[in-house]
């Protein structure tokens, strides 16, 4: 089911003609917020950043679309030899206070210690130390999924969970307008969202074993 499709079947569930034009705007608010009430494994990146060399400290700026740090290790080194070496995030901070701690001197460790740091329009990360050589970072976050735009279009979330994402949208619409029946499928939205959380999380167990 592309974007054109959930519109058309949020018509048939609206039916509301002067609600219309705003068919994707509600579609994409559903979608939206769905992901801020958890991150999905649909949204799991792998981004590749670069830091250094420099004399102070290096930074460098996330995908727009960042959203959190996927559970430890979501950072690791990159070796020459392409293993992985995990590294300690900590608070930019943290990391300051370490370096007054001892006068300002360079603490240079080994595995350095990153950083990660939430900006006004970015989120960066970095290592309070200098580095004579770049290093390469496997950076795993959740992000942001794009808004949908063309009408053929695809979402995850409508591929998996049409019934969740309908239902989200169809409050989304009546909320609009004040109308009341927006809290029956708010209702119906939370009960399709605890299922899909759960298929979602047990996706990411199913086939594996626990060993003590």
């Amino acid at each position: 089911m592309n974007f054109s499709d959930m519109q058309a079947r949020l018509g048939i569930g609206v039916l509301r003609t002067d609600l219309a034009p705003s068919y994707g705007e509600f579609i994409n608010e559903a979608l939206m917020e769905i992901q801020n009430r958890r991150s999905w494994t649909c949204m799991k990146v792998l981004e590749l950043v670069t830091l250094g060399p420099s004399e102070e400290y290096g930074i460098v700026a996330l995908q727009s679309n960042f959203k959190e740090l996927q559970p430890e290790p979501a950072i690791n080194y990159v070796t020459d030899d392409g293993g992985l070496i995990p590294a300690k995030v900590v608070f930019l901070e943290q990391e300051i206070h370490r370096v007054w701690a001892w006068s300002g001197a360079p603490m240079f460790t080994w595995p350095p210690r990153v950083f990660l740091i939430r900006q006004a329009t970015e989120t960066d990360i970095g290592i309070v130390e200098p580095l004579i050589e770049a290093i390469n970072l496997s950076v795993g976050m959740f992000a942001y999924l794009p808004p949908l735009v063309n009408p053929t279009d695809l979402s995850p979330f409508i591929t998996a969970y049409p019934m969740m994402v309908l239902a989200k949208a169809k409050s989304i619409a009546f909320s609009a307008i004040n109308d009341p029946i927006s809290n029956q499928f708010e209702i119906e939205f939370e009960a399709k969202f605890r299922t899909a959380a759960y298929q979602d999380a047990y996706s990411e167990v199913a086939g594996r074993r626990l060993r003590m």
